[in-house]
């Protein structure tokens, strides 16, 4: 009963940003919100729909050359470790918050409650999650080899079926060593926050690398099959035994699963060894030591907006996910500027001079520079994030919707002059003037403003107050989910009446339509706020 408890607490943990607030929950009246959560079902399938997609067509391409040179365990060897990959890459960050840095550790732990029970239950959500990343490779690897008319023996399907359920038991064994890894050294730097943020920025820019030249890896790959196939079986083995076992070799599926045991019970016996001393860990906490300092005073829209960007600044996550258009754009503007020469002789091709297309190059560059600040969520979990501490912000001796300004503020201030640096950079380029220009610096303002004020009024909405990590809030919240697709089908809209409508009206035109359709909701949403808006936040609980 009591590790029942316990799981029951994971995943209603892991599933309440979605399923508890605001899209299964029953509203005043008791009316459920079924027409939300069929919503959510449905993005979530497209969501998932792509990845199968995507891994689908990569596997479509290895599996025919791979199976004609006899090579079809190396078929299943590579398709496990990209599953192994996506699954620790996609769970890294999630073993170090929900089994690490769970904010409940410190409660669980003071109870009466085995610590196996414990571990336990985190480690087998994190099974979980694990399985789902790499499902998402393998099903549809499994599948491809099936179509190509390999799959003919039933062992051969059995065994995938049980890799499926093995496999991510290895990756979350490496997951929880590499997990502890970056907390031990995170933990260790001075500057903590920027070090992980660093690191992730480098991360994604990596996966982006990787994946725009997929192509060229499949390529390299299919050439150099057998000294790829060799150098799995040296340097790892246990993905030559996965692959071997993929094709239905019956020993080969117990020697990985021999492997996968070892190495599962290793970590596991380490972690309940050390779990109460990782769990309780303070990393970098110093003793506080008081200086005395001449106080400083400022107003309040000041102090308020000062909360504000010190909370994003010591969130790593928060930062990360709320201001990642805006790091895109700066890096974007560097890069653009250091390949302008190549970029000036290009545009030509991509934009010829027609009289009939005047300023549709501004245009579309307008909408590149849109579309990264569409990255920029600040607003949408700033009242989630809040939490049970809400109540701090609501005693304050201001009015409510000065508290919600000011985190409007930030999203405008973070924002607005990455925006305007990337808007001038594309301007140079194109070398645009008179009209055009001012709306590709007018326009991105707008669109900003738009989008903050679509975040705010979405999480007071569609608030979770209740988390034990704010990444819950900022990653899984519904409010971060809508605006999202809000601000992105504005641009949508964009997109179309450009489509259907540039033979009617100019480029200008449609930008000149587009700022007034965003000024006018943005007004709508303002007066919303500032009166309906600044109640609910007064009353939140």
């Amino acid at each position: 009963m009591m590790l029942k408890a316990l799981l029951k607490k994971q995943f209603s943990e892991l599933l309440y940003g979605y399923m508890k607030r605001g899209i299964a929950k029953p509203d005043e009246k008791g009316n459920g919100n079924k027409g939300k959560l069929v919503l959510f079902a449905v993005l979530m399938l497209y969501v998932v729909g792509v990845f199968v997609v995507v891994f689908y067509k990569i596997m479509n391409e290895l599996c025919p050359t791979l199976c004609a040179f006899g090579l079809q365990w190396l078929y299943f060897s590579l398709a496990g470790m990209l599953a192994t990959a996506l699954a620790i890459i996609g769970s890294i960050f999630l073993v170090q918050y929900q089994l690490y840095e769970a904010k409940d550790n410190d409660l669980l732990l003071s109870m009466p409650i085995p610590t196996s029970y414990v571990m336990f239950a985190r480690l087998f959500t994190l099974y979980v999650q694990n399985f789902l990343f790499e499902a998402l490779v393998f099903v549809p690897a499994i599948v491809v080899y099936v179509q190509c008319g390999q799959a003919h023996m039933t062992a051969a399907v059995i065994n995938c079926v049980l890799l499926l359920l093995l496999m991510p038991l290895f990756s979350l064994a490496l997951t929880c060593v590499l997990g502890w890894l970056v907390a031990l050294l995170s933990s260790r730097m001075r500057h903590r926050n920027l070090a992980i943020v660093v690191f992730s920025l480098a991360f994604i820019g990596g996966y982006f690398y990787v994946y725009s030249q997929y192509s060229t890896f499949l390529k390299k790959i299919l050439e150099n099959s057998e000294i790829i196939g060799q150098k799995v079986k040296t340097l790892f083995y246990p993905f030559y035994e996965l692959g071997r076992a993929g094709t239905g070799r019956v020993d080969a599926l117990v020697f990985f699963t021999l492997i996968t045991a070892a190495v599962s019970v290793l970590v596991f016996l380490l972690l309940k060894a050390n779990f109460v001393k990782l769990a309780t860990a303070k990393p970098n906490e110093k003793k506080a030591v008081y200086k005395e300092k001449t106080a400083r005073v400022s107003s309040a829209d000041r102090a308020l907006l000062k909360r504000e960007a010190l909370h994003l600044a010591k969130s790593p996550v928060y930062l990360l996910n709320g201001a990642l258009g805006s790091m895109a754009m700066v890096l974007g503007s560097i890069a653009l500027f250091w390949k302008r020469n190549g970029l000036l002789s290009f545009l030509p091709a991509l934009f010829p001079e027609d009289p009939a297309y005047a300023g549709v190059a501004e245009l579309v560059v307008t909408l590149v520079v849109c579309f990264a600040c569409s990255m920029n969520a600040i607003t949408a979990p700033s009242i989630s994030l809040e939490g049970k501490s809400i109540w701090i912000a609501q005693s304050l001796p201001v009015p409510a919707e000065k508290v919600l300004w000011a985190k409007l503020r930030l999203h405008l201030l973070v924002s607005a002059p990455a925006a305007l640096l990337f808007a001038g950079v594309f301007a140079m380029l194109l070398d645009a003037t008179g009209k055009m220009l001012a709306l590709m610096f007018l326009t991105p303002v707008l669109f900003i403003l738009f989008s903050g004020l679509v975040g705010l009024t979405c999480n007071l909405k569609m608030p979770n107050l209740k988390w034990n990590n704010e990444a819950y809030a900022i990653k899984q919240g519904f409010s971060v989910l809508m605006t999202i697709l809000i601000v992105i089908g504005m641009l949508g809209l964009l997109i179309v009446a450009v489509r259907f409508l540039l033979d009617f009206l100019t480029a200008y035109d449609l930008l000149l339509i587009f700022d007034a359709v965003m000024v006018a909701v943005s007004l709508v949403l303002f007066q919303w706020i500032r009166t309906r808006g600044a109640k609910i936040f007064s009353t939140l609980s």
